[in-house]
């Protein structure tokens, strides 16, 4: 009897050869399932410790990055701070300088510069005492207080000369406010150990001292005066000294010498 087929049947034979073994295979549910190795577990946790670390790591550097931002922050603006309130100390110097500018114009022109209210007496009578006859003022608007008296923390003195601007002095009288005396030194500064023909800023270096007062003159001349006092080694007592230093027209330190400074004396000394 002969085999018939249909077109479209497949023998077990070509059923296999048309690819259809090709397809996945189905899991065994009766096979046991492989459990990871003791290796590949460890690689698999090492993996995402690591990637938990690198997380980690990038949150720490991004904290010590906005630290160190915030810490340049902080120490731009403690220097601005300190160059502004420097500028405010210097306020007094600054304005000197600029009515120093005006020495042998008229007094009308030191008057009406622009630069601060002047007037022929100051706003404290300790100041006003001391100012030469025909002078004006210019002082802060900020005080201290000397020995229980209230001054103005700086003052400018502007002194006629024929109806011209003859001098210019400064006052710094906040320097005196801790202790009338000036700034304490550990012993006696010898005036002959600055060199001569150094400027203001060199004198001043090699001194350790601020300018109690300075003064500028038609000439061209300047003359700053210091005060220090020390505990004398063998008598124990305070001992207060001036210093006057002279530079000329071109800046040059000409003349520098010091004077012992009484103060004991003239308060202990009865009016006459």
């Amino acid at each position: 009897m002969a085999d018939h087929r249909q077109d479209n049947g497949l023998s077990m034979e070509e059923y296999f050869n048309e690819g259809l073994t090709e397809e996945p295979e189905m899991a065994n549910p009766f096979e046991p399932v492989k459990k990871e190795t003791h290796l590949a577990a460890k690689k698999r946790s090492l993996f995402r410790k690591s990637g938990a670390k690198d997380g980690k790591a990038d949150k720490n550097r991004l904290k010590r990055l906005g630290i160190a931002a915030g810490g340049i922050a902080a120490v731009i603006l403690f220097i601005s701070l300190a160059v502004f309130f420097a500028h405010r100390r210097n306020d007094g110097v600054r304005h000197t300088e600029k009515f120093a500018k005006l020495l042998g114009q008229p007094m009308a022109t030191a008057q009406s510069s622009g630069s601060l209210d002047v007037s022929g007496k100051s706003a404290y009578s300790a100041v006003t005492g001391m100012m030469p006859d025909g002078a004006y003022a210019a002082e802060s608007r900020r005080k201290c207080k000397v020995e229980g008296v209230y001054l103005p923390e700086w003052s400018i003195v502007l002194t006629p000369d024929a109806e011209k601007l003859g001098a210019v002095t400064y006052y710094h009288y906040e320097l005196l406010e801790d202790d009338m005396l000036g700034k304490k030194r550990k012993s006696y500064l010898d005036p002959a150990s600055v060199p001569q023909g150094g400027d203001p800023a060199r004198t001043e270096d090699a001194l350790g001292l601020d300018p109690y007062s300075i003064s500028y003159r038609s000439d061209g001349t300047q003359v700053r005066t210091y005060r220090y006092y020390f505990v004398d080694g063998e008598t124990k007592d305070c001992t207060s000294y001036i210093i006057t230093a002279t530079w000329n027209a071109s800046g040059v330190l000409t003349g520098i010498s010091d004077q012992r400074y009484d103060y004991i004396g003239k308060i202990l000394q009865p009016e006459s």
